[in-house]
């Protein structure tokens, strides 16, 4: 706990703070499940560039078997000629020119088919390097949900005010909703439950005597600053219902809204809080 009862606080001031370990535990995992993400990243661009280099390797590769087998294959039309029109060269000789051809055309299909398994790996590693990506999208938003959530660990006051209402003590264990304190603004105001027969005569900006219980022999001055949109009974727990037959006419009551003149509150902001019985006159014409 870090204010006390009927302390006044800053808004943005920290009023508590809860064990934040949990938490700080989670945004370690989560910003150790990034930094594995994100050397699985690098790994995968390590991958891309090896299978770059091979699938280069084996365009070189094929392009020299394809040259080797068109020699080949034009030495071989050659001899074929020579051997079939006159006997020029020897079986031997084209039986040799026969096998070198056959064998650089196993050599250039073997050398497309590496391409082929080259330019595959280099996909899959390009597939790995996006599962990459989206593992650090997801572990990105990981630590800001972790972060998040330790943030939560330390309560400001939100508005600036005084601490009333501290039902918590420094070691006791709380619940999510559960109210540990209030901060009462120092602007305050006052809702005047009218007659609606009343209304007619009031309106937005008529001066308002305040009298308070609490302070006796002083008025207080204001002003009319609103009317609620409704009846104080349609906004009840179990509002009325005359669908039953009952059609027996009662006076409303709407709640107005009047709010203090600052410079006649001025020295009494302290003693002039929420719920103190107040009694409003309103200066009609």
């Amino acid at each position: 706990m870090l204010v006390d009862d009927n302390q006044l606080v800053k808004k943005g001031q920290p009023v508590a703070r809860l064990d934040p370990r949990d938490y700080e535990v989670q945004l370690e995992q989560a910003r150790a499940s990034l930094e594995q993400a994100q050397a699985q990243l690098a790994q995968s661009e390590a991958q891309i560039a090896q299978a770059d280099a091979q699938r280069q390797q084996s365009i070189g590769q094929a392009d020299s078997a394809k040259a080797k087998l068109a020699d080949s294959q034009r030495l071989f039309q050659r001899n074929d000629q020579l051997f079939h029109q006159g006997g020029a060269i020897s079986r031997q000789d084209m039986d040799n020119t026969t096998f070198q051809f056959q064998q650089d055309q196993a050599a250039y299909n073997a050398a497309t088919a590496a391409v082929r398994v080259a330019e595959a790996s280099l996909k899959t590693a390009q597939a790995q390097r996006q599962a990459a990506q989206a593992q650090i999208a997801g572990a990105q938003a990981a630590v800001r949900n972790a972060e998040l959530q330790l943030s939560y660990t330390t309560l400001y006051a939100p508005a600036d005010g005084s601490i009333a209402s501290k039902n918590v003590e420094a070691g006791q264990r709380v619940q999510p909703s559960q109210s540990l304190m209030a901060v009462v603004e120092k602007y305050v105001w006052i809702v005047a439950n009218f007659k609606e027969t009343q209304l007619g005569r009031i309106s937005v900006g008529q001066q308002v005597n305040i009298s308070i219980d609490a302070i006796h022999g002083r008025t207080f001055g204001g002003r009319v600053d609103s009317f609620q949109r409704g009846s104080g009974a349609v906004f009840a727990l179990l509002p009325p219902d005359n669908a039953t037959g009952n059609f027996t006419k009662i006076v409303q009551r709407v709640p107005v809204k009047i709010v203090f003149d600052p410079q006649s509150i001025k020295g009494f902001e302290d003693r002039i809080i929420p719920g103190l019985s107040t009694v409003p006159a309103v200066r009609v014409q």
